[in-house]
């Protein structure tokens, strides 16, 4: 009896809180939802595929994804994260010289974009433009907002005369001909060279520079 009552009086042990358990499945859940929505498209994968492969019950998932296009733009925002590069890293490659400085960060935009994770984004991203345009529009925002900021404020420093609205179109511009293209070739299937990836990569930006300077 006297046991049963020490036995009974033991405080009982608790697991970790569910919610703890998931953040460290959710990693996998993630990279999951990324390889099912690269290989079959948004259209082509199911909730039911994603729970498969990632081993997680469809009421965890449910309580904090409530449809797939919620997944969709979280796996989307995991896979910005893997890709972002510091405004430190691109500062510090900074000169006095506008096109030598655009050449440096062109170059560390691009090699970033053209390993398999950048590749795996920009395929996922340009098919989901025409099953969910709202959703690849915002992973673009997302993806560029803070290097088209960082890249506006260095026209500014370097170009005379620059407003902040004419810097940020440029920047933009910058990012869809000089980084976004290269990359995009990649994705379609077009194999460059690491020579040719660093030679197109510095004339595009040169052109760019050239052409800023004259707008």
């Amino acid at each position: 009896m006297i046991g049963d009552a020490e036995k009974t009086s033991r405080p009982r042990r608790r697991g970790r809180p569910r919610e703890e358990h998931f953040l460290e499945r959710e990693h996998e859940l993630l990279e999951s939802a990324l390889e099912l929505f690269l290989h079959q498209g948004y259209r082509g994968t199911t909730i039911t595929q994603i729970m498969s492969a990632a081993h997680v019950s469809k009421r965890t998932l449910y309580q904090h994804y409530p449809d797939k296009a919620a997944l969709f733009k979280a796996a989307l925002e995991y896979g910005i994260a893997e890709l972002a590069i510091s405004r430190e890293t691109l500062a510090a490659v900074e000169s006095d010289d506008l096109e030598q400085s655009l050449q440096r960060i062109a170059a560390i935009l691009v090699r970033n974009l053209m390993t398999a994770t950048g590749i795996r984004l920009i395929t996922i991203t340009n098919s989901a433009a025409y099953s969910v345009p709202e959703i690849a529009e915002y992973a673009y925002r997302k993806g560029s907002e803070e290097i088209n900021s960082f890249i506006s404020e260095l026209l500014r420093r370097h170009v005379p005369g620059c407003s902040r609205e004419k810097a940020e179109r440029a920047a933009r511009a910058f990012q869809t001909l000089v980084i976004g293209g290269l990359a995009r070739m990649r994705a379609w299937g077009v194999e460059y060279d690491d020579a040719s990836i660093e030679r197109l990569t510095l004339l595009r930006a040169r052109l760019f520079v050239k052409g800023i300077l004259k707008v």
